[in-house]
């Protein structure tokens, strides 16, 4: 017959793992059968009839007659070219692979098609799919699958579990090769004894920086060996839990490492769980001691009644501090953790002194561990932020212990607030944070903070998800490498990182002997690309739970895979799922069951459950976890059905969230209650989750309103509407925080908004406390008149400051009459192009804005007296007004002249012609980045653009100066006489005369600084200053950003290294002396100020020719972050080491400090040659250059959009012009050579020795 007789039949198949693949065969025989006997019933009318889901793969078999004939004398040739047929496709193609995706979609109603044709003696398989649901490894998978089953035909009599559908290779991937990260070692140690090591290595270097207390290793040892032998005293044997109830503080460290070297295992307890929490913890490890480091209050006699306990606080450290012997073995417990549990009790996850080891030892580089990403980020001071009841703190703390770093321990307190957090940090020049990603976005909202990350090094996000927007937007700011860890408390910390590089972001590979499976429900591989549950095997999986040995065995099974004794034989089963991708990464799905991660902690949503149906009268309760995607809030909800029909609503809402907040930890408590009358149920009986009402938050939010009425509460409701994304009418004085999805982040924002704002002590816990609006409101209120509680912040005040020290001058040995006489004639000045008409009378009326906004412009300089100190002073000026001077081409000379400062304001403004603005300060009130504010505020005003209140100068140099009083410098000194102990003489190039070269200790001589003052004033024979200057182009910026991003140093750092190293190569010294410009504005309110606030620095590198240039590039960038957290006054520790200030002067500018682009259609910077090309004149002081009377050699680096301007400035006296070529061109090639970084010092100089620039070296030092 012919005509359209096919037909589309559903087919629905469960695969039984327990039967014969036979049986299966024949079950499926029988359905096609039944459904051949019904085949007149459409596809159409059966998804209508029963409502099924729209088919996307479909299944024809051909069999081989449909092709042939079994005619002899048939008169048509058969042509058997294999060519492919499709039912679903009128028109046919020798490969499918070659229909584009489109033109499939066009005709095909499946997005898979598998085609199977019978042959002769063969089959054919053709598979038509979706390219956009479906990639060419997958398919190819899939058929591979299929042969593999195929070819086992002869075990078709076994249960189909047995039967293998991954290829062979494919298998002996995801099991070995994806876990081939194996590194077996024998001396196995205990942290606290690597520890011990490291304190006899190192025992100056500082262990632990806590606010201004500072613990050295050997002081941290003696601590944990006197509570140590305490601890032996009262009994504590190996494998005993000790429980430490802690503050974030140096003595939970000390505390557990006593507790490890007496033999015991660690159990932090945070004090700000519940009562009953607290309690359930301690019953369950029945401790024969506890260790106290703060007051736990309310449960304080309930604990003291019961269990013996010590307040470390107490001991005296000064006894007993001889190390003890260590009695630990490695399989013995090392501490104890407390998660989330589905019995709506917590559960205490064991793990021991080698899980631990394992996690923190030394391994070789290449492997994939946390030692290897510290290593290779070069870390040093690492930032102790974390829960101690959180396992990642061990990448903080323990992890330092055992090697050495600094960790820089934060305070609750200073956790709390973002802006001194930011302070903290960039003190302390931390360069690793291991944090959850959203404690991070929280952190990145503060300004400062994203300032302080460019000097972060590594940061490793753990504990939930992360975004790779947060990574672009850290990486807007800093050159950090990120990685992305995971890992459960019950496999030790972590089992596999990823190194973010782009928008792939996986939970990555395995790390050293931990080993990652990804299996079915029959506990075998599934392939590449295809989901399943994560298992962890390996050197990092714990013992167990404690008391809970039925879903310890649950947990941790054995593994099918390895019988290696040296690692765990058992394998956890995390309850998360994902997939291998090709590359041997994993890519993180999501969870099985009902646990949740809400800001890295990890919740059991049965143990809340469990938990509030303790509660009288609650008949069912359930908890959802729900998230505001367009808000970017996460909720918990619990639903409830209470017994008690009559009682009022809201009152038992309230008592039922006191009951949860007496049970649960805050993160735990559910954000929102609804009542239900009835619960939604499955066919089945089961609870129907999908069927739950939904809540709408902000009704809830509209419930309660009632308006605020103080300024307090008016402050508050802000904030809350801001933090929520809330309208004004949803917050108000009744507004419950909790009831609109307050957490732990959000409450820290909250805390820090509140503390900046109103310079008040107050932390989370208070927020916990009063989470109604009018009590916090209250609460803040009485912190404001409580004098006593009110922080000594360390931040700027504003003050009545008409009178104040000049932060530069105040410190020099010269008379105020030579000063004022030297000072005279030190001015900047800068021109600037207007590109539009400016109106004379409103830019007038700007700059007296201006003066009146930075009262340092309109001050005189003088004598005076500060705190009964003879001193240089600003004295501001009253009614002083600045009238801006009109010239012409021909005379507009005459704008630069001296300045009579102690008469006189000493700023100017000229105006050429209406078309270029001339800006001259005198030198005593202004640096190059005051200039750019300057002109920036000045055509801000003029626009009618708001500003911000800026830092006044004079209250500047108050604060300065009481911290300089404050501040103990002897670290400062000691820092510069060991900076400078092997630096001898001043860099000195060689000079053109022999002359002058043999008197050059003369010149540095004072008599002879004195000479040329009085050339420069009194004779008025300048110097001859010439300036070479030449251009990094776009290849070379890039390379440096790149290698300034890949080795995470600043770009400051990276230019003056090879500067340095040019100079020792042309000077033959290796200690290179040079004094380095900084602009001294450590702070974003510094970035304000106008006034002379520039630094001189004296920098000295040690150019030894055994470091490679990178070493060389690490240790200025680490020299340099020291010296710009210094107080003191860079001359006068000079003056103590009795060194001359160098001459050799450097300089670096980043793009953002010397260019704007705001109001660039009004005014551009243009150079003093330019303005006289303008008017078509002559510039005859060409070779002019003021850059300091001490200075005979200046390089500066200006950044600019896409390249480096370099110019070299140099005494055209003194210097062989051939002497700076060579410089330049050296510095030149080094700079945009790449491989020269991990090249020794010495064969770099041995390449330039022998090439065409050391031939000119040479030449001049013999002329010489």
């Amino acid at each position: 017959m012919i005509g359209m007789l096919v037909t589309t039949q559903p087919l629905l198949i469960n695969v039984p793992s327990n039967d014969s693949f036979n049986k299966f065969i024949n079950d499926n025989k029988k359905t096609l059968l039944k459904v051949y006997d019904n085949e007149f019933e459409s596809l159409a009318g059966l998804i209508e009839k029963l409502k099924l889901k729209k088919l996307n793969n479909c299944f024809a078999y051909q069999p081989e007659n449909i092709f042939t004939s079994k005619n002899e004398n048939n008169i048509f040739k058969i042509n058997d070219n294999n060519r492919i047929y499709s039912l679903y496709n009128d028109s046919f193609n020798d490969d499918v692979s070659k229909v584009d995706n489109e033109q499939y979609l066009s005709f095909s109603k499946f997005d898979l098609l598998f085609n199977l044709y019978e042959k002769k003696t063969d089959y054919i398989i053709s598979i038509e799919y979706n390219s956009n649901i479906y990639d060419t490894d997958t398919i190819n998978k899939f058929i591979k699958s299929f042969e593999k089953i195929i070819d086992q035909i002869e075990k078709f009599g076994n249960i189909i579990n047995d039967i293998e559908y991954i290829p062979d290779n494919e298998k002996n991937r995801i099991i070995y090769e994806f876990n081939c990260d194996k590194y077996e070692y024998e001396n196995v140690k205990c942290y606290h004894t690597e520890f011990e090591k490291v304190a006899k290595e190192k025992p100056k270097e500082i262990a632990i920086i806590y606010n201004d207390i500072k613990i050295n290793y050997r002081k941290l040892d003696e601590m944990s060996n006197s509570l140590g032998h305490l601890l032996r005293m009262k009994n504590v044997e190996r494998n005993d839990i000790i429980p430490v109830i802690t503050d974030r503080s140096p003595s939970f460290i000390v505390s557990t490492l006593a507790i490890s070297k007496a033999g015991g295992a660690f159990l932090p307890i945070d004090k700000n769980l519940p009562d009953d929490r607290i309690l359930y913890i301690l019953s369950e490890v029945s401790p024969k001691l506890i260790l106290c480091t703060c007051n736990i209050s309310e449960i304080d006699i309930k604990i003291r009644g019961k269990y013996n306990v010590y307040d470390v606080n107490q001991h005296d450290y000064n006894k007993n501090i001889n190390q003890l012997n260590n009695i630990s073995e490695i399989q013995d417990t090392c501490y104890v953790l407390f998660t989330s549990g589905t019995t709506g009790k917590p559960k205490g996850t064991i793990l021991t002194h080698y899980n631990l080891y394992n996690y923190i030892k030394r391994y070789p580089v290449e492997c994939n561990s946390l030692y290897s990403l510290m290593k290779t980020n070069i870390i040093r001071n690492v930032l102790g932020i974390t829960n101690f009841t959180f396992d990642i703190y061990h990448n903080e703390i323990t992890y330092s212990l055992c090697h050495g770093l600094t960790i820089v321990l934060v305070s609750q307190e200073l956790s709390e607030n973002i802006q001194e957090l930011s302070q903290y940090i960039m003190k302390n020049s931390v360069d690793f944070i291991s944090t959850t990603p959203t404690r991070f976005e929280l952190f990145m909202e503060n300004e400062l903070f994203r300032k302080v990350i460019s000097n972060v090094r590594a940061i490793i996000f753990i504990g939930e998800k992360l975004p790779y927007s947060l990574c672009k937007e850290i990486h807007k700011y800093s050159n950090s490498n990120i990685y992305n860890g995971y890992g459960p408390t019950e496999c030790t910390v972590v089992c596999s990182y990823k190194h973010i590089t782009d928008n792939n972001v996986t939970i990555g590979k395995p790390i050293s002997n931990n080993f990652i499976y990804i299996l079915d429900n029959k506990l075998k591989p599934v392939p590449i690309g295809v989901e399943g549950e994560i298992y962890i095997g390996g050197a990092g999986v714990g013992q167990g739970y404690i008391n809970r040995k039925e879903l310890t065995t649950e947990k941790f099974i054995k593994s099918p895979f390895t019988n290696d004794t040296i690692f765990s034989n058992n394998i956890y089963n995390t309850g998360d799922i994902g997939k291998w991708n090709e590359e041997g990464e994993i890519i993180y799905i999501g969870r099985n069951d009902f646990q949740v991660k809400i800001n890295g902690q990890r919740i059991e949503l049965s143990e809340i459950e469990n938990t509030i149906k303790l509660y009288p009268d609650i008949d069912y309760v359930v908890v959802i976890h729900t998230k505001d995607t367009i808000k970017n809030n996460q909720y918990l909800i619990c639903y409830y059905k209470t017994t008690k029909e009559n009682k009022n609503e809201n009152s038992i809402e309230d008592e039922i969230k006191k009951f949860a907040s007496s049970k649960l930890p805050s993160y735990m408590i559910p954000n929102f209650y609804y009542k239900l009358e009835e619960l939604p149920l499955l066919p089945s009986g089961k609870l129907n989750r999908k069927a739950l009402p939904e809540i709408d938050i902000s009704e809830i939010s509209k419930k309660n309103y009632v308006s605020p009425e103080t300024e307090t509460e008016k402050f508050v409701c802000s904030i809350i509407e801001k933090l929520f994304n809330l309208q004004e009418n949803e917050v108000g004085k009744k507004t419950n925080l909790y009831e609109i999805g307050l957490d732990s982040m959000k409450a820290m924002k909250l805390v820090s908004h509140i503390k900046n704002h109103y310079n008040i002590k107050i932390g989370i816990r208070d927020i916990n406390n009063h989470p109604v609006i009018d009590n916090l409101s209250l609460y803040i209120d009485n912190q404001k008149s409580d004098k006593k509680d009110i922080e000594d912040v360390d931040i700027i005040k504003h003050g009545d400051n008409y009178e104040f020290s000049m932060f530069l001058l105040q410190n020099t040995k010269y008379s105020f009459e030579r000063l004022k006489f030297v000072l005279r004639n030190i001015h900047t000045t800068m021109y600037y192009k207007l590109n539009c008409d400016i109106d004379i009378n409103k830019l007038t009326d700007a700059a007296n804005q201006m003066l009146d906004r930075h009262l340092i412009l309109k001050s005189v300089i003088s004598e005076g007296e500060i705190d009964g100190i003879t001193t240089t002073i600003g004295r501001v000026q009253s009614n002083v007004k600045l009238q801006i001077e009109e010239y012409d081409r021909s005379n507009f000379e005459k704008f630069i002249r001296p300045f009579n400062i102690t008469e006189e304001i000493l700023i100017r403004i000229g105006l050429i012609e209406k078309s270029i603005l001339i800006l001259d300060m005198n030198h005593c009130i202004t640096d190059g980045f005051s200039m750019n504010i300057f002109i920036r505020e000045l055509f801000k005003i003029y626009n009618d653009e708001p500003l911000q209140q800026p830092i006044q100068y004079g209250d500047y140099t108050k604060y300065y100066n009481n911290k300089l009083k404050e501040t103990d410098i002897s670290f400062e000194t000691n820092y510069y006489k060991k900076l400078f102990s092997e630096t001898s003489d001043i860099t000195c190039l060689p000079y053109k005369s022999k002359f002058k070269n043999n008197i050059k200790s003369i010149q540095n001589s004072k008599p002879y600084q004195l000479y040329k003052i009085f050339k420069m004033m009194v004779l008025k024979k300048d110097r001859n200053m010439i300036k070479m200057e030449f251009e990094l182009n776009n290849s070379i910026y890039n390379l440096i950003n790149k290698t300034a991003k890949q080795y995470n140093v600043s770009k400051t750092a990276y230019f003056i290294t090879i500067h340095s190293l040019v100079l020792s190569f042309y000077s033959n010294q290796k200690n290179i002396y040079s004094t380095i410009i900084d602009s001294n504005r450590k702070s974003l309110k510094m970035e304000t100020i106008i006034g002379l606030l520039v630094r001189q620095m004296p920098f000295s590198l040690n150019v030894n020719n055994n470091s490679t240039l990178l070493d060389l590039i690490i240790k200025s960038y680490n020299i340099l972050l020291t010296l710009y957290d210094f107080v003191s006054p860079p001359d006068k520790n000079l003056e103590e080491l009795k060194i001359k200030r160098s001459s050799v002067v450097f300089k670096y500018d980043p793009y953002d400090l010397i260019n704007s682009d705001e109001n660039n259609n009004i005014y551009s910077n243009i150079e003093i040659n330019d303005v006289y090309k303008y008017f078509n004149k002559t510039y005859s002081k060409s070779n002019k250059y003021d850059i300091g009377r001490n200075t005979e050699y200046l390089c500066m680096v200006n950044e600019m959009k896409d390249k480096y301007n370099v110019h070299l400035f140099y005494d055209f006296d003194l210097f062989d012009e051939e002497l700076i070529k060579n410089i330049a061109n050296m510095f030149k090639d080094i700079i945009g050579n790449e491989s020269l970084l991990q090249t020794n010092i010495g064969d770099i100089f041995k390449k330039y020795s022998n090439s065409n620039n050391n031939e000119e070296k040479i030449k001049l030092q013999i002329e010489i």
